[in-house]
């Protein structure tokens, strides 16, 4: 049982108990101001709550019994309210995935995305800038990403997708790839490993928090790709703690590429540089300049000059970045950060033993 059918017997048990309890307390109002025997208050109550209050005359009724009656209609249409609600949520738990079931039938080559939380619903909004459909299959209906990705028209299925059978109704047959982005590492696996099974030939991508663990996962189970969001969120990071012009880094083999963003002020020897001139000194290729009002002008030619008071935008690897921006008086040449391109040493972590923290 998932935790909205929990919740929803939760509110379901609490609403009996309070109509219980205002049952009691009317029934008990009743035969105490009013002197109507406990059966027959009982009965008066109970056709109160479904809105006949013929038989309790409330003019001639006591102030107390006619608060109370007000009373009693507010909680008949709350609990009115609460039975309509329960129903439709009952309906659509039922329809919908029945309804994205169908949808999927009908996909083509599209990708499979497992888990919805934070990285699932990035991957989602990216896939489809990649103009590619996708089925999500989830396990939490009330997750806080579920409404956005529904807005936009991606099918849900509300079930585990460790199961086979909910991989191949979100077509896996047909589909492109399966994506296993839940926020737990064996939940990944299982899911690659039946996909696997089903599909030897389907494109598998996994999220895994450990990095030694996806670099053996990728070489022993034959899955294309498994990245840590942590692993590759950590040159970002690091490059932009130790640098301001870094926006964005990443690694190719062992050498770190960084995307930089920096001034150029006017009079600037880079003044007197092409962007031919960069790329073949430098081995830094150049993205885009924007001028001092603000507006951006992407893949300069070769033998366009760098303007003066602008922004230039590169990517390329971060030594050379900083050997450009050093040679040209955009930074203090004293002031370049090292950085190493030795190859980091994966090694696994010691093994937590029983009573022990992971």
């Amino acid at each position: 049982m998932n935790e909205r059918n929990i919740a929803l017997r939760r509110a379901l048990f609490k609403a009996v108990v309070a109509i219980a309890i205002v049952v009691i307390i009317a029934t008990s109002l009743l035969w105490w101001r009013e002197g109507i025997y406990l059966p027959r208050a009982f009965m008066l109550v109970v056709m109160m709550l479904g809105g006949n209050n013929s038989l309790l005359e409330l003019d001639s009724r006591q102030t107390d019994t006619q608060v109370m009656a007000t009373f009693i209609a507010v909680v008949r249409i709350l609990v009115m309210a609460l039975a309509a609600a329960t129903i439709l949520d009952f309906i659509l738990r039922q329809r919908l995935p029945m309804l994205y079931t169908r949808r999927s039938k009908r996909m083509q080559n599209h990708v499979i995305l497992c888990g919805l939380g934070n990285v699932g619903y990035r991957v989602a909004h990216e896939l489809q800038r990649f103009d590619t459909e996708v089925t999500v299959v989830e396990l939490d209906p009330s997750g806080p990403f579920v409404h956005l990705v529904t807005e936009q028209g991606i099918p849900v299925l509300f079930e585990d997708a460790r199961k086979t059978e909910v991989l191949v109704k979100a077509g896996l047959e047909r589909a492109s790839s399966v994506v296993a982005c839940t926020n737990n590492d064996l939940t990944n696996v299982e899911i690659a490993l039946d996909a696997r099974e089903v599909r030897p030939d389907i494109r598998i991508v996994m999220r895994l928090f450990d990095q030694g663990l996806a670099s053996k996962i990728v070489h022993s189970f034959d899955i294309d790709a498994a990245f840590s969001a942590s692993a590759l969120a950590a040159p970002a990071f690091a490059a932009a703690a130790v640098d301001p012009s870094v926006r964005d880094s990443f690694y190719v083999g062992d050498v770190l590429f960084v995307h930089s963003v920096f001034e150029v002020p006017e009079g600037s020897p880079l003044t007197h540089q092409s962007v031919w001139d960069i790329w073949g000194k430098y081995d830094v290729n150049t993205l885009m300049f924007t001028n001092s009002a603000g507006v951006g002008s992407w893949h300069p030619s070769p033998t366009l000059h760098i303007p003066g008071d602008s922004t230039i935008t590169v990517v390329g690897p971060y030594e050379s970045v900083q050997h450009l921006q050093a040679d040209h008086g955009i930074i203090d040449p004293a002031a370049r950060v090292k950085h190493e391109t030795v190859p980091v040493k994966q090694e696994d972590g010691p093994t937590a033993q029983p009573g022990q923290a992971g």
